[in-house]
């Protein structure tokens, strides 16, 4: 929701959608000691927002403010003629009613402020693991997996090593092969199948 506005705020709005969809994720970088999970840190998310947000010449501003315990972040987007928006802030009560707790509140909503406005998602270091471990899975060999469809003599377990041979070509990402080997598995199917109406 918009809270402020300048006359010319439609702008501004048009270039946000715009640079919304170039925001990259924000990696998860940090790990809370506490419940041992993963997150993109404040300054993770507020430089994915900078690289998008300045190809389209916007700028965010991020305005804190405390009250009886509870903490509000205001986001302002600013283009270069000085048109603007500011959205509703994110509001949250401080943990502990001291600087830390203070601090520690207005750097949560920061981050989680500036995600949502800006269309952040968050990739972790176990996506990028998988990635890894996927580049690792060998290729397909098509002469291999023809072979093979080849010793099969039965309708049955020929869809179960056809099942088989497509989980391996996803899990290497390799589908070079995907067209070719469905047309030879088809055919051996026709053949099985007509041999056993022969019956």
């Amino acid at each position: 929701m918009i809270v402020d506005k300048s006359l010319g705020f439609a702008k501004v709005l048009a270039s946000m959608a715009k640079a919304n969809m170039e925001t990259d994720n924000a990696m998860k970088n940090k790990t809370n000691g506490g419940f041992k999970t993963k997150y993109a840190d404040l300054s993770e998310v507020i430089q994915v927002v900078k690289e998008a947000y300045a190809q389209h010449g916007l700028a965010v501003i991020q305005t804190p403010t405390y009250e009886a315990g509870h903490v509000k972040v205001y986001c302002t987007v600013v283009n270069e003629s000085g048109e603007y928006v500011t959205f509703a802030p994110a509001e949250a009560p401080a943990t502990k009613l001291d600087p830390q707790g203070v601090g520690s509140a207005i750097t949560y909503l920061r981050r989680y402020s500036a995600s949502a406005m800006a269309f952040i998602t968050q990739d972790d270091d176990d996506g990028q693991q998988a990635a890894k471990q996927q580049a690792k899975v060998a290729k397909i060999d098509a002469k291999q997996e023809k072979a093979a469809f080849d010793t099969i003599t039965d309708l049955e377990q020929l869809g179960a090593a056809w099942k088989s041979c497509v989980a391996r070509m996803q899990a290497a990402n390799d589908i070079d092969h995907f067209e070719e080997l469905k047309k030879y598995v088809s055919e051996i199917g026709a053949k099985l199948k007509g041999a056993e109406n022969a019956k």
